[in-house]
This record gives C-alpha cells, structure tokens and sequence, in this order.
C-alpha cells in the first residue's frame, strides 16, 4: 500500500472529501555559500517536481568599480522569459553590502539602514569609565550620532568637555559641553571599521564627586543596505525558476550565503493529476471500504 499518510480508512474518506490532501509537499532547504564573482543567481525546478519557494536570504557585496547596480528577484517559465518580478533594492552603489530576505510576509520592496544603539550612565566615574559600549560592529563604515548628559554635583574645569568616543584605546572624538546639569547633543562623525569591535562612551577624566554622566551611541552602517521583499505564492512545475538578479554586475560583484527553502511536490499529481500507482491505490482502497460496510 503506498505510505503518503492516508493509508486508514478515516484518512482515505477524509482524502477523498478533501483532495489537497493528497498534495502535500515536503520541504528542503537548500544552501550556496558562494556564488560566481560578477553572476547572478538562477534555481531551476527539477524535472521530478514541482515547487513552491517559501523564504530566501542572501548577501551581496558591490565591488569599488563606481556604478549603480540593482538587486531585484525574477520567477522564469521553462524559457527563461520573466513572469513575475519583486524589486529587492532599487540602487546599490560601490562597496555597498546588501542583505536581502524574502518571504510570505514581508512588506514589497522595503528597505533600511539599520541602526544600533547604546545608552549608559555612572556616578562619580574614574577616569576612562565606559558609560554606554555599543554591540559588536562589522567591519565598514558607519554614521555615529551621540548624545551626552551631566546630573548631580558637577563643576567647571572638571566635568566640561569631559566625554569621548572611543574604538578600543583611541580616542575618536571629544564632546563639548557645559559643566552644568543638562543634555548635550553632539555633532555626529563617520567612522570605517577594518575589523569587527565596539564603539564605546567614556569620561576622560574623572568627574566630580556626585556628578552623573551619561549619553548615548546610535551607529548606523553606511555601506549596509538590507533589502526585503515579498514573494508570490505561485507552486512552478519542473523546468521553470527563479533568480536572484543583479542589474549592472560589475566584475567584481559578489553574491554569497544564498539559503532558501522550498516545498516540493511529486509531479504525478501537483497539477492535480495521480500516477496509475496511486490511482490504484485509492481503487483498492475504496473496494476494501465498500466491502468491510
């Protein structure tokens, strides 16, 4: 007897009243950690099934040649000509990096930089306190916006100008600000990152006894765009596709980490159809019902 599930009766009459039943898919993920320097990227269905693609991630790494690229998913028929098309991200510029995801439920098209933010304080601080350490950083380049604050018992000559933005030992940047009670928002500065740390907030010397420092990081990638888009819930049959596609790839372009998982039908019955082995299957089982009534 075939093993699909509904090898009882209950499941049989349920199968028989309900026949997407017997079209249920099996799921497999799929991963390319690396894709051909200057190509995009192409999934053909294979001749034994048909297929739904549920969600897909990948990055893209532009190379330094000034151009403006494209990234956008494509669905092809058996001949390659494009059906249906979702725009992931409309304009990538040189030494841009890109993480795009696409799924049932993401909004078409969305796109942002995405910040990441930090806020801490200390009461009396020694000399180079960390107030607030941002997360692990990338490497790249990132915008900082600060914002710094005094409280308590502060007094001139010591708690004035007194906060700076540190990557590990280096001193970036040195705030200007009263030595008053008050919120002292910062001009912000461009950093590149050639490894991955943290970003942290300090006082440099030791502040006045009472006094109450605190302030805030927010780091926003320069050279990141993360890109979204929604995917059609279309099931294509063998020998059709789907792209991810690079408008204006340069040379040195780099599409990696393309992970996507699919939902995949038997061909003999995803277009509703049954092979004759399944089709004597149900013969069978139905003759057994009709008998045992």
């Amino acid at each position: 007897m075939r093993n699909d599930g509904s090898d009882t009766l209950s499941s049989l009459r349920q199968l028989l009243s309900s026949p997407p039943l017997q079209r249920r898919g099996v799921q497999q993920a799929f991963k390319v950690p690396a894709v051909t320097a200057g190509q995009s990227f192409t999934h053909t269905v294979d001749g034994g099934y048909w297929e739904r693609l549920i969600a897909v991630t990948f990055n893209f790494a532009a190379s330094a040649t000034v151009a403006n690229r494209g990234l956008q998913w494509l669905q092809l028929d058996g001949d390659g000509s494009i059906f249906n098309y979702v725009q992931v991200v409309p304009v990538v510029t040189a030494n841009q990096s890109v993480l795009g995801t696409l799924d049932f439920t993401l909004p078409v098209g969305a796109q942002s930089q995405q910040s990441q933010s930090a806020y801490g304080s200390a009461t009396t601080p020694s000399a180079l306190t960390s107030i607030a350490t941002t997360p692990t950083l990338q490497p790249g380049t990132y915008n900082v916006g600060w914002t710094v604050e005094l409280g308590g018992t502060v007094a001139a000559g010591t708690d004035n100008d007194n906060f700076g933005v540190y990557s590990g030992t280096t001193q970036l940047e040195r705030s200007i600000n009263e030595a008053a009670a008050n919120t002292y928002p910062q001009q912000s500065f461009e950093i590149v990152l050639s490894a991955a740390g943290t970003l942290i907030l300090k006082n440099i010397a030791a502040g006045t006894s009472g006094a109450i420092y605190s302030g805030e990081l927010v780091v926003t990638p320069v050279d990141q765009v993360f890109g979204e888009g929604q995917l059609p819930d279309i099931v294509l049959p063998a020998g059709f596709g789907w792209e991810i596609q690079v408008l204006n790839i340069q040379a040195g372009d780099q599409l990696t980490n393309v992970n996507y998982i699919v939902e995949r039908y038997a061909s003999d019955y995803a277009n509703g159809g049954m092979s004759d082995e399944t089709d004597r299957w149900l013969r069978r089982a139905i003759r057994e019902e009709l008998a045992g009534q």
